[in-house]
């Protein structure tokens, strides 16, 4: 995305992806003047974004169907941590997207926000960029793994609310990463889906050109199926909803 020019052509290039519902993260919005022309420029449907005070933030939940209905949206930390309940196709649905900050002390309070986003009686997607690796396999480095305080406490807030680790689910051994420098890769940009989401087979294909981007497809089948793809996984996955 970084290396698309404009944001005219970044919003066409959206668009063309085949799937509903698009998370990004890291949007660098500077101003609610910046985010009134992308809203207007997302012509398609929905398109909710949070900014905060530091350029670098953004996150946005993007809808390319009208099939949904937005029951409420909340910036709990502006840029860094958005929710939104939507009614799609049906089924009530809180999508929370996720981009931590860097610094041990937000990731801590972000974390401790996000446990009560949790506590609801349906579905929910949790996903985006938290900054954060839970356990030896969400690495590649020759340093020791070792677990940190907000490694222990995004796994508890995930457990307490029956969320499962979408990647680590399909995969329970494999070492896997999203995002690299010249000393380490890690695996920082996640999928909890709740318990009750029923993981299907579906065929999968790879692409390289996304960076800082999560898609979420959902068709309408005889209930309600979602297709998820992480960034940088190159996964696809067919979920199926049973409520």
């Amino acid at each position: 995305m970084n290396r698309i020019p404009s944001l005219a052509l970044k919003v066409d290039f959206l668009k063309r992806l085949d799937y509903d519902i698009l998370c990004l993260q890291e949007m660098r919005l500077k101003t609610h003047v910046d985010v009134c022309e992308l809203n207007k420029m997302w012509n398609t449907a929905h398109s909710i974004i949070s900014i905060g005070e530091d350029s670098s933030d953004g996150v946005g939940i993007f809808f390319k169907k009208d099939a949904v209905n937005i029951i409420k949206r909340r910036d709990i930390i502006p840029g860094r941590l958005l929710l939104v309940d939507c009614c799609y196709y049906g089924q009530r649905l809180r999508i929370i997207n996720v981009y931590n900050a860097p610094e041990r002390t937000k990731k801590i309070q972000l974390l401790k926000k996000l446990k009560y986003l949790l506590e609801i009686g349906f579905n929910i997607i949790l996903c985006g960029d938290f900054n954060i690796v839970t356990e030896a396999t969400d690495r590649i480095s020759k340093v020791e793994f070792r677990e940190l305080r907000e490694s222990k406490l995004l796994v508890k807030v995930c457990k307490e609310a029956a969320l499962r680790d979408l990647y680590r689910h399909l995969h329970p051994h494999t070492v896997h990463y999203t995002r690299f420098d010249s000393l380490t890769k890690t695996r920082i940009d996640r999928f909890y889906i709740s318990h009750n989401l029923f993981i299907l087979p579906c065929i999968y294909f790879i692409t390289n050109f996304i960076t800082n981007l999560i898609h979420v497809h959902l068709n309408k089948l005889s209930s309600v199926g979602l297709r998820v793809r992480g960034n940088l996984l190159f996964q696809n996955t067919m979920l199926r909803c049973t409520s």
